[in-house]
């Protein structure tokens, strides 16, 4: 019998106690780092992902399936889920632990098959969530559903390496996390937006080491000035604020063990900035700084996320470019100071020409470059930068006669970066770069780039390939679904293009461009077909 999801899932998930606090004595880091260990034993990070229990039924499921763990602690927790093949995967029904009521984390409803899908990879918990749920750990701590030799949640080991050696006496210092040359240290894998830059990140490894990340661009989840749009995650606004240029830290704010503040938000800006005497702050008593400089923005339905790029309100630039501005959630046409500082990444988002040296943090540095015309000998000059991630910006659509020769002890994704170029030069994709593009984490947008440097190449098996894995992997994409349809009646295979373009038509129906083309490839297949005797 069919049971409606919202009634099983309340069933299941109401079942489903807070997560337990870890017990600090099962941690060997406990015997010489006690209080490190308390704290974080009680932490989100302890608790990313808990042993599940008990059954649920995903939305539009038929079935109820096993819990194998839970993500998340507050405001909601997501159930993880072990399909009858084997497969574990995330559902996107969710508990609002406020008030105990299921709901969906997204507001779309992706069919059967697709990316998005709960059953799709998208969401499959070994490639798209274990990474940052999920670490190394103690022997007797709780295990990855889907990969024993992990422990769920994030453990010290995570970010220091293996914490079990270093209690046998094998290593000889204690393990810390890699220095960073952008202020994230170990946070930012987890706490950034991009794609895997490898299958599998060392301990401590830094964000271009473990990440692709997607820099600042309005047509990847930012307003044109530089605020988050969309789920951009913490990490790389908290590179383009002013904040990580004058060299703060993730760890100046958060506790790195506990987690959370290391003082209430209403004082903890007071520690380097003086109270604010002004008539305009004065009046906003007893709003913290953090929520007008670090407004929220709520993803996955119910979590309300604080934007790390500490702007400051700008009036005439917010309307210039169509962002919206902070001041405007309380007050109507009120005034506001300018932040020069953004005027110059506004611009390169909006593809206007940027005037004079590329100055300011790191990140709008890096997304500034990576807009700017392939041959601005600025993005040459920035090749020398000791920022990795300013040369990363600086490489993203170089003109490649100007690429640096390669570094193999470069970060993973300014490698990628560099594999590229000699692409676009008219190199076959080889190496680094194909692995990446063909690999286990690889998404439809890496299959779809794997199709373009194929094609540029004048490889047609390896475009038709890329694009058939990006549309097994989200068949709602109308536009992949074009594409491959096109591709297939370009080679000759008029029966498959029409099979693939009649399916693009049954799932978007109302697309013009779709219906022309399934038009067109059945009168040219009609055409093509001689008459019977």
């Amino acid at each position: 019998m069919h049971v409606p999801w919202v009634v099983a899932a309340g069933l299941a998930l109401a079942a489903c106690p807070a997560p337990a606090p870890h017990r600090a004595s099962d941690v060997p880091c406990a015997t010489c780092h006690a209080d490190a260990v308390a704290a974080w034993s009680a932490s989100d990070h302890a608790r990313a992902a808990t042993p599940g229990h008990g059954e649920h039924t995903p939305p539009g499921s038929d079935r109820a399936l096993p819990v194998v763990a839970w993500i998340g602690v507050h405001p909601l927790r997501q159930p993880v889920v072990r399909l009858p093949d084997g497969r574990v995967q995330v559902s996107t029904a969710a508990l609002d632990t406020r008030d105990g009521r299921p709901f969906l984390v997204a507001t779309d409803a992706p069919q059967p098959g697709d990316w998005g899908h709960w059953t799709g990879r998208g969401l499959a918990w070994s490639t798209r969530c274990a990474s940052c749920h999920t670490s190394p750990g103690p022997d007797d701590a709780p295990r990855d559903p889907a990969d024993p030799a992990r422990a769920l949640g994030v453990t010290c080991d995570a970010c220091h390496g293996d914490g079990r050696a270093h209690a046998r006496g094998e290593v000889p210092a204690p393990p810390v996390p890699r220095p960073s040359a952008d202020a994230l240290g170990s946070c930012g894998p987890c706490h950034a937006r991009g794609l895997p830059s490898t299958p599998s990140v060392e301990p401590g490894a830094g964000l271009l080491d473990a990440l692709v990340p997607s820099l600042p661009d309005v047509r990847d989840g930012w307003h044109a000035d530089g605020q988050v749009r969309e789920e951009t995650f913490e990490a790389v606004p908290f590179l383009t604020s002013a904040h990580a240029e004058a060299g703060l830290r993730c760890t100046t704010c958060h506790d790195p063990h506990a987690g959370g503040l290391r003082q209430p938000a209403a004082t903890l800006c007071t520690t380097c900035h003086a109270a604010p005497d002004s008539t305009a702050h004065a009046a906003h008593t007893p709003l913290a700084c953090v929520d007008c400089h670090m407004p929220t923005t709520v993803y996955m339905g119910r979590h309300a996320r604080h934007d790390h790029g500490l702007h400051l309100p700008d009036r005439a630039l917010a309307e210039a470019v169509g962002a919206p501005l902070v001041c405007d959630r309380c007050h109507t046409n009120v005034a506001a100071p300018a932040d020069g500082g953004r005027r110059a990444l506004a611009a390169a988002m909006a593809g206007r020409p940027v005037d004079g040296p590329i100055a300011g943090p790191v990140g709008r540095r890096a997304a500034i470059l990576a807009a700017l015309a392939p041959d601005d000998p600025r993005r040459v000059d920035a090749l020398a930068d000791p920022s990795p991630l300013v040369r990363f910006g600086a490489l993203s659509g170089l003109d490649p006669p100007h690429a640096p020769a390669a570094d193999p002890t470069a970060p993973a994704a300014l490698r990628l970066a560099r594999a590229r170029l000699d692409a676009a030069a008219g190199a076959p994709v080889r190496g680094p770069l194909a692995a990446w593009l063909d690999g286990p984490l690889a998404t439809p947008a890496q299959h779809l780039e794997r199709a373009a440097w194929a094609a540029r190449a004048g490889d047609p098996a390896t475009r038709l390939d890329a694009l058939r894995r990006a549309w097994a992997d989200d068949p709602a994409s109308t536009w992949v679904g074009l594409q491959l349809g096109a591709v297939l009646f370009e080679q000759g295979r008029r029966e498959d293009a029409v099979a693939v373009l009649a399916e693009v038509v049954r799932r978007d129906p109302a697309d013009p461009t779709a219906a022309a083309a399934l038009r067109e490839a059945r009168a040219a297949s009609s055409a093509a077909t001689p008459p019977a005797p």
